[in-house]
Protein backbone atom coordinates (compact mmCIF):
# COMPACT_ATOMS: atom_id res chain seq x y z
CA UNK A 1 0.00 0.00 0.00
CA UNK A 2 2.89 2.48 0.50
CA UNK A 3 4.68 1.67 -2.56
CA UNK A 4 1.54 2.06 -4.56
CA UNK A 5 1.38 5.77 -2.86
CA UNK A 6 4.71 6.52 -3.70
CA UNK A 7 4.01 5.57 -7.37
CA UNK A 8 0.83 7.52 -6.98
CA UNK A 9 2.44 10.44 -6.03
CA UNK A 10 5.55 10.09 -8.27
CA UNK A 11 3.23 10.19 -10.89
CA UNK A 12 1.25 13.53 -9.32
CA UNK A 13 4.19 15.07 -9.20
CA UNK A 14 4.65 14.74 -12.59
CA UNK A 15 1.22 15.68 -13.69
CA UNK A 16 2.02 18.35 -11.39
CA UNK A 17 5.71 19.41 -12.94
CA UNK A 18 3.75 19.15 -16.48
CA UNK A 19 0.73 21.51 -15.59
CA UNK A 20 3.29 24.19 -13.85
CA UNK A 21 5.06 24.16 -17.88
CA UNK A 22 1.85 24.56 -19.38
CA UNK A 23 0.68 26.91 -17.19
CA UNK A 24 4.36 28.66 -17.66
CA UNK A 25 4.56 27.84 -21.54
CA UNK A 26 0.99 29.96 -20.96
CA UNK A 27 2.27 32.59 -19.25
CA UNK A 28 4.90 33.40 -21.69
CA UNK A 29 2.68 33.40 -24.65
CA UNK A 30 0.68 35.84 -22.64
CA UNK A 31 3.06 38.12 -21.69
CA UNK A 32 4.59 38.46 -25.46
CA UNK A 33 1.11 38.61 -26.29
CA UNK A 34 0.79 41.59 -24.06
CA UNK A 35 4.03 43.27 -24.53
CA UNK A 36 3.04 43.03 -28.29
CA UNK A 37 0.04 44.58 -27.73
CA UNK A 38 1.22 47.25 -25.82
CA UNK A 39 3.92 48.06 -28.64
CA UNK A 40 0.73 48.27 -30.77
CA UNK A 41 -0.57 50.17 -28.62
CA UNK A 42 2.36 52.91 -28.37
CA UNK A 43 2.46 52.90 -31.90
CA UNK A 44 -1.16 53.86 -31.99
CA UNK A 45 -0.87 56.39 -29.43
CA UNK A 46 2.06 57.82 -31.10
CA UNK A 47 0.13 58.14 -34.33
CA UNK A 48 -2.51 59.63 -32.94
CA UNK A 49 -0.42 61.90 -31.23
CA UNK A 50 1.25 62.79 -34.55
CA UNK A 51 -2.54 62.78 -36.41
CA UNK A 52 -3.59 65.49 -33.65
CA UNK A 53 -0.42 67.99 -34.40
CA UNK A 54 -0.83 67.86 -38.00
CA UNK A 55 -4.85 68.42 -37.26
CA UNK A 56 -3.93 71.24 -35.13
CA UNK A 57 -1.45 72.86 -37.73
CA UNK A 58 -3.99 71.98 -40.15
CA UNK A 59 -6.31 74.23 -38.47
CA UNK A 60 -3.92 76.76 -37.90
CA UNK A 61 -3.20 76.71 -41.79
CA UNK A 62 -7.08 77.05 -42.38
CA UNK A 63 -7.54 80.05 -39.90
CA UNK A 64 -4.83 81.97 -41.32
CA UNK A 65 -5.90 81.71 -45.52
CA UNK A 66 -9.41 82.09 -44.01
CA UNK A 67 -8.39 85.58 -42.43
CA UNK A 68 -6.11 86.21 -45.52
CA UNK A 69 -9.63 85.54 -47.72
CA UNK A 70 -11.58 87.57 -45.31
CA UNK A 71 -8.78 90.11 -45.73
CA UNK A 72 -9.12 89.87 -49.92
CA UNK A 73 -12.85 90.02 -50.13
CA UNK A 74 -12.74 92.94 -48.03
CA UNK A 75 -10.54 94.85 -49.79
CA UNK A 76 -12.35 93.55 -53.40
CA UNK A 77 -15.07 94.76 -51.84
CA UNK A 78 -13.97 98.30 -51.41
CA UNK A 79 -12.27 97.95 -54.72
CA UNK A 80 -15.59 97.41 -56.21
CA UNK A 81 -17.18 99.59 -54.32
CA UNK A 82 -14.51 102.76 -55.13
CA UNK A 83 -15.30 101.61 -59.12
CA UNK A 84 -18.79 101.81 -58.97
CA UNK A 85 -18.49 105.31 -57.30
CA UNK A 86 -15.70 106.57 -59.80
CA UNK A 87 -17.91 105.21 -62.29
CA UNK A 88 -21.27 107.26 -61.13
CA UNK A 89 -18.98 110.15 -60.46
CA UNK A 90 -17.64 110.15 -63.53
CA UNK A 91 -20.91 109.53 -65.42
CA UNK A 92 -22.30 112.38 -63.83
CA UNK A 93 -19.58 114.99 -64.57
CA UNK A 94 -20.15 113.82 -67.78
CA UNK A 95 -23.74 114.67 -67.63
CA UNK A 96 -23.39 117.98 -65.73
CA UNK A 97 -20.15 119.59 -67.74
CA UNK A 98 -21.99 118.61 -71.48
CA UNK A 99 -25.20 120.23 -69.69
CA UNK A 100 -23.26 122.97 -68.12
CA UNK A 101 -20.97 123.72 -70.82
CA UNK A 102 -21.68 122.79 -73.52
CA UNK A 103 -25.92 122.28 -74.63
CA UNK A 104 -26.31 125.84 -73.45
CA UNK A 105 -24.01 127.36 -75.61
CA UNK A 106 -25.71 125.39 -78.87
CA UNK A 107 -29.17 126.19 -77.31
CA UNK A 108 -27.42 130.07 -77.54
CA UNK A 109 -26.04 128.81 -81.15
CA UNK A 110 -29.37 127.91 -82.66
CA UNK A 111 -30.75 131.24 -81.59
CA UNK A 112 -27.47 133.15 -83.56
CA UNK A 113 -29.41 133.19 -87.16
CA UNK A 114 -27.71 130.27 -88.73
CA UNK A 115 -28.63 129.45 -91.91
CA UNK A 116 -30.65 126.65 -92.52
CA UNK A 117 -28.08 124.08 -92.71
CA UNK A 118 -25.94 125.49 -90.00
CA UNK A 119 -29.57 124.59 -87.99
CA UNK A 120 -29.76 121.27 -89.45
CA UNK A 121 -26.24 120.54 -87.72
CA UNK A 122 -26.83 122.74 -84.59
CA UNK A 123 -29.43 120.10 -84.49
CA UNK A 124 -27.81 117.53 -85.05
CA UNK A 125 -24.81 118.52 -82.81
CA UNK A 126 -27.53 118.67 -79.84
CA UNK A 127 -29.74 115.15 -80.60
CA UNK A 128 -26.37 113.53 -80.70
CA UNK A 129 -25.35 114.89 -77.65
CA UNK A 130 -28.44 113.99 -75.44
CA UNK A 131 -28.37 110.46 -76.63
CA UNK A 132 -24.95 110.21 -74.82
CA UNK A 133 -25.95 111.73 -71.87
CA UNK A 134 -29.41 109.83 -71.97
CA UNK A 135 -28.61 106.79 -70.32
CA UNK A 136 -26.27 108.87 -67.07
CA UNK A 137 -29.86 110.97 -67.11
CA UNK A 138 -31.78 108.17 -66.54
CA UNK A 139 -29.78 106.79 -63.70
CA UNK A 140 -29.80 110.16 -62.43
CA UNK A 141 -33.64 110.55 -62.44
CA UNK A 142 -34.03 107.03 -60.74
CA UNK A 143 -32.17 109.30 -57.65
CA UNK A 144 -35.06 112.06 -58.14
CA UNK A 145 -37.89 110.47 -59.13
CA UNK A 146 -40.45 112.74 -60.32
CA UNK A 147 -37.99 115.81 -61.41
CA UNK A 148 -38.73 117.27 -64.80
CA UNK A 149 -36.11 117.67 -67.06
CA UNK A 150 -35.05 120.88 -66.83
CA UNK A 151 -35.08 120.04 -62.64
CA UNK A 152 -32.65 117.67 -63.35
CA UNK A 153 -30.78 120.30 -65.33
CA UNK A 154 -31.39 122.79 -62.74
CA UNK A 155 -30.14 119.70 -59.71
CA UNK A 156 -26.98 118.97 -62.02
CA UNK A 157 -25.72 122.59 -61.84
CA UNK A 158 -27.26 123.74 -57.79
CA UNK A 159 -24.90 120.15 -57.08
CA UNK A 160 -22.19 121.87 -58.81
CA UNK A 161 -22.29 125.34 -56.84
CA UNK A 162 -23.63 127.48 -59.30
CA UNK A 163 -25.98 130.17 -58.19
CA UNK A 164 -29.50 130.54 -59.29
CA UNK A 165 -28.28 133.84 -61.35
CA UNK A 166 -25.77 131.42 -62.89
CA UNK A 167 -27.94 128.87 -63.89
CA UNK A 168 -30.34 131.22 -65.15
CA UNK A 169 -27.55 132.09 -67.54
CA UNK A 170 -26.86 129.09 -68.70
CA UNK A 171 -30.00 127.75 -69.31
CA UNK A 172 -31.04 130.96 -71.13
CA UNK A 173 -34.19 131.16 -68.16
CA UNK A 174 -34.82 134.10 -65.50
CA UNK A 175 -33.70 133.85 -62.32
CA UNK A 176 -37.56 133.80 -60.77
CA UNK A 177 -38.20 130.67 -62.99
CA UNK A 178 -35.02 128.97 -61.60
CA UNK A 179 -36.29 130.09 -58.30
CA UNK A 180 -39.31 127.75 -59.16
CA UNK A 181 -37.80 125.05 -60.17
CA UNK A 182 -35.96 124.69 -57.21
CA UNK A 183 -39.47 125.32 -55.08
CA UNK A 184 -40.44 122.70 -57.09
CA UNK A 185 -37.60 119.92 -56.14
CA UNK A 186 -37.43 120.66 -52.81
CA UNK A 187 -41.24 120.14 -52.64
CA UNK A 188 -40.47 117.24 -54.47
CA UNK A 189 -38.13 115.91 -52.12
CA UNK A 190 -40.09 116.99 -48.80
CA UNK A 191 -37.59 119.52 -47.78
CA UNK A 192 -40.17 122.66 -47.85
CA UNK A 193 -40.71 122.69 -44.32
CA UNK A 194 -37.17 122.29 -43.41
CA UNK A 195 -34.40 123.95 -43.05
CA UNK A 196 -31.61 121.40 -45.15
CA UNK A 197 -29.64 122.70 -48.34
CA UNK A 198 -30.80 121.78 -51.28
CA UNK A 199 -27.27 121.31 -52.67
CA UNK A 200 -26.40 119.79 -49.75
CA UNK A 201 -29.49 117.22 -50.25
CA UNK A 202 -28.73 116.80 -53.81
CA UNK A 203 -25.25 115.62 -53.25
CA UNK A 204 -26.07 112.97 -50.34
CA UNK A 205 -28.78 111.17 -52.98
CA UNK A 206 -25.90 111.32 -55.68
CA UNK A 207 -23.83 109.40 -52.98
CA UNK A 208 -26.19 107.25 -52.09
Amino acid sequence: MTEFSKIDLERKLEEAKKEIEYYKRIAEQVGNLCLRETEALSKLLRWRKQAEEALKEREVELARKNLRLEELNSALKILLEKRDQDKTELEDNILININKLILPYVEKLKKAGLSDKQEVFADILQSNLEDIVSPFARKLKSKYLGFTPTELKVANLVKQGLSTKEIADLLNSSPETISGHRKSMRKKLKLTDKKSNLRTHLLSLNNG
